[in-house]
């Protein structure tokens, strides 16, 4: 089951709506954000990606300025573009991401599989 996501630079030369997020999901899989399109340069989203029952995240790949990241479930963070981000899992079915800054066009593929949803590991 695959996820797709991405935002694309607008021809605005104004600085307002500088990136937009468009997706495509399976029937499987869901991706939704706050904050509306067109996005401008600096502003925040959150990304949430979650599977319907019985599928679980395989694995979710991001990408912005050039650089990219594969997030796996109960991943904590990882580097994009320069900066460090926070992966919020509630299950292997269902996480956030908080993007305090969009710099840069963000792509977003997501993989889902059939599996057993499991609550986060507690932390050592």
């Amino acid at each position: 089951v695959d996820v797709y996501a991405s935002t694309k630079r607008t021809t605005s030369t104004s600085g307002d709506g500088d990136y937009r997020i468009s997706k495509t999901t399976d029937s499987h899989s869901n991706v939704s954000y706050t904050g509306s399109n067109p996005f401008d340069y600096g502003e925040d989203t959150t990304v949430h990606v979650y599977t319907d029952n019985n599928y679980i995240v395989n694995y979710v790949k991001f990408s912005m300025g050039g650089d990219s990241a594969t997030v796996e479930p109960f991943d904590t963070s990882f580097k994009l573009d320069g900066e460090t981000y926070y992966v919020d899992w509630d299950t292997n079915a269902d996480f956030e991401v908080y993007f305090d800054t969009l710099t840069d066009d963000l792509s977003i593929n997501a993989k889902s599989e059939r599996g057993t949803e499991r609550t986060t590991p507690a932390l050592l």
